[in-house]
């Protein structure tokens, strides 16, 4: 946070604890915002602290109540008026119960709400579980176990329920390695128990022959399933063609089909077609175009290009080089947030980005985005899964884990806010032995993707190894 003056800070609500640091670098510890518990300067030699970066904490164990400056213990009050009700900081307001509770400060972004701040238990890697609590009610399936035949290397499975109950997950797949030339997107049809799969088929297919790692070719890579607000029955499903697979990968186009329910336990693929311009070097495909599609799909499809052009992100300059992007909205804040992997300078942290102000228009949602900045949500340099639950929570999936590439557990937080990230558990460990080589595979449950059904059920879909794919139903 940036420091400012806080003296007309004021709430409805205004039970519980208030740190306020003032301009002046001096501090006051408020009861109920009018009872003065104590007050003081800084330790600092600053005596404007306006424009100053400061990190924040109120800490409440038992009946003492201990804040902080930039790590400084400021004082430590004695008190117990309040068990539950307010703790607030310059960076907004946190509701918390005051038993072995902690709060701390976010950087807040200008015009929007707080960045998201981790506000538990710190996963690590050298412990059995990363020393989390076993998430409760899990039950495990696999969906692919790889063989040769089809590909020994799967990865970022997408999962999503089809409107007659069936489940249908998604996933790239190469031969051996990572981004190899013939990488296509697999897929399988599962029961609604979870407990059936069909035999796997692909979705989309390859455009070039296979090839080693590093060899001129094309990969097609899966993308989040999607569809319009309020029409689940048009689901549909999109590839990203990358014509050159890495160093640099180059999206030529995106393919998309129609996942249309058949039957009670099934599904039919619609026609495949580009979502643009067609890419010169693809034409021998002889794949439709947007403007062979029904004039319906051809609608939902143009929503959903120009939000993905709406939803992008300033870049931050090198070695931070940010990617695998995951969105979600603050109803109290009226703003949206993206989490962002840094994955080029090991800061083995989550970035992230608001949008201030955001406008919905008929072409979809206007933003406003602040320049990517560091969380303290620990982060192993991979993919997270984060997204709404029916009850208003935050959900976030990934390897929550501060140590390079570690992923195993996979790890779940909640969050009733979007901001204060407090309760973790481990949904899976112990991964098994890796069983083929190939260029980029490690081991550990990865790159998660879920949904969450009507029967308080969600199905959280991952790789194994980067070799087999599996999912996780948990009774909620």
């Amino acid at each position: 946070m940036v420091a400012g003056n806080m003296c007309g800070a004021g709430k409805s609500d205004n039970s519980g604890y208030w740190l306020l640091v003032h301009a002046n670098a001096t501090y006051t510890v408020v009861k109920g915002v009018q009872h003065i518990l104590t007050s003081g300067n800084l330790p600092t030699s600053l005596r404007n602290l306006t424009g100053v970066p400061m990190k924040l904490s109120i800490t409440v164990q038992g009946n003492t109540i201990e804040t902080r400056w930039n790590g400084h213990v400021l004082a430590q009050v004695q008190d117990s008026d309040y068990t539950s009700g307010f703790a607030s900081l310059v960076s907004g307001w946190h509701k918390t119960l005051y038993y072995n509770a902690s709060v701390t400060s976010a950087n807040k972004v200008g015009g929007g709400g707080p960045l998201p701040v981790w506000n538990t238990t710190i996963p690590n890697g050298s412990e059995p579980q990363a020393g989390l609590p076993a998430l409760p009610n899990v039950e495990h399936y696999e969906i692919y176990h790889a063989i040769p035949e089809i590909g020994t290397y799967n990865h970022g499975p997408m999962v999503s329920n089809v409107s007659n109950g069936v489940l249908i997950v998604n996933w790239y797949s190469g031969a051996t390695g990572e981004d190899a030339p013939g990488e296509r997107v697999l897929y399988s049809v599962g029961s609604s128990d979870g407990k059936k799969w069909s035999p796997i088929a692909p979705m989309f297919d390859r455009l070039s022959p296979t090839g080693p790692d590093g060899s001129n070719g094309t990969c097609v890579s899966n993308e989040p399933f999607w569809f319009p607000d309020g029409a689940p029955d048009r689901l549909y499903a999109f590839a990203g063609v990358h014509s050159h697979c890495k160093n640099p990968s180059v999206l030529a186009g995106r393919l998309a089909r129609q996942i249309i329910a058949s039957g009670k336990d099934n599904v039919t693929l619609g026609p495949l077609f580009w979502t643009g311009l067609v890419p010169r070097e693809y034409e021998k495909f002889n794949i439709s175009t947007l403007s062979d599609m029904s004039e319906t799909v051809q609608s939902d499809i143009q929503l959903y290009i120009r939000t993905l052009l709406n939803l992008q992100v300033p870049s931050v300059a090198a070695p931070n080089r940010l990617s695998e992007r995951n969105y979600y909205y603050r109803k109290q804040y009226n703003d949206y947030v993206v989490l962002l992997r840094d994955d080029g300078n090991n800061t083995l942290r989550e970035w992230a980005s608001v949008c201030v102000d955001p406008v919905e228009q008929p072409r979809g949602t206007m933003c406003n985005w602040s320049v990517p900045q560091i969380t303290t949500i620990p982060d192993s340099r991979t993919r997270t899964y984060i997204g709404h639950l029916q009850n208003g929570s935050l959900v976030l999936l990934g390897s929550q884990i501060p140590k390079l590439f570690d992923r195993d557990p996979l790890t779940m937080t909640l969050s009733e806010d979007g901001v204060m990230f407090d309760k973790a558990w481990s949904v899976r460990y112990g991964a098994p032995p890796k069983r083929y080589p190939g260029v980029g595979k490690g081991p550990g449950f990865q790159y998660p993707d879920a949904v969450e059904l009507d029967n308080n059920t969600m199905w959280i879909a991952y790789s194994v190894n980067k070799e087999d794919i599996a999912i996780t139903k948990w009774r909620m």
